[in-house]
C-alpha cells in the first residue's frame, strides 16, 4: 500500500539526514523541521519555560492577551491596522486550514488542493458536501511550475471557494 511506500521513503531520508546527507525527500509531515533550530531560538525557548502556575504549559486558544500583543507587530509589519478581533490564533495551521475552511465553504462548494500534498488535506471537508479536488503537481511544492498553474486553473469550477 502507499503508506508503506511512504513509510520507506521516510526511513530512507531520516537515515541520510543522520549520515549527513543532503535529502533527496522533503519530510513535510506534521511539519517536521529540515534544519536545525538557531541558537536564539533555543535561548527563547529555554527563557520562556521556567512554569509559574500548574497550567503553564497547557494548550492555550485564541486569548486576548496574546491577540493584543500581536496586532501592534502585525499592524507595523505590514502597515496596516491591524486590531486584536482581527486575529484568531490557533495552535497550529492544520487548526488555521480548519476554521478558514469553516468559514469560508458551504455545502456544495469546491475546494482543490495540491498533491502529493500533506495527507490530511482531503480530510479538512467542512461539510459532507463539499466537493474535496486533488491536482496533482508536477512535482513538489517548492518546484511548482507553470504547467501546475494551468491543471489548477483549469480545474477551477463556478463552484470553486478555496484553492490550496
Amino acid at each position: 500500500p502507499k503508506y508503506i511506500e511512504w513509510r520507506g521513503i521516510m526511513d530512507a531520508r531520516a537515515s541520510e539526514a543522520e549520515d549527513g546527507v543532503v535529502p533527496q525527500v522533503m519530510d513535510f509531515c506534521f511539519g517536521n523541521p529540515q534544519q536545525m533550530a538557531t541558537a536564539e531560538y533555543v535561548d527563547t525557548l529555554k527563557a520562556s519555560a521556567n512554569p509559574d502556575r500548574p497550567t503553564y504549559f497547557a494548550y492555550r486558544l485564541n486569548e486576548e492577551p496574546s491577540r493584543r500583543a500581536m496586532a501592534p507587530l502585525l499592524s507595523d509589519r505590514y502597515g496596516m491596522e491591524v486590531a486584536p478581533g482581527d486575529i484568531f490564533l490557533t495552535t497550529g495551521a492544520f487548526a488555521g486550514l480548519a476554521i478558514a475552511l469553516e468559514l469560508l465553504v458551504n455545502p456544495g462548494d469546491g475546494v482543490i488542493y495540491p498533491a502529493p500534498c500533506w495527507f490530511f488535506y482531503a480530510r479538512l471537508s467542512p461539510s459532507t458536501n463539499t466537493r474535496m479536488m486533488e491536482m496533482v503537481t508536477d512535482g513538489d511544492a517548492a518546484t511548482a511550475s507553470r504547467r501546475d498553474l494551468d491543471k489548477y486553473l483549469a480545474m477551477i469550477e463556478p463552484n470553486t471557494k478555496v484553492i490550496i
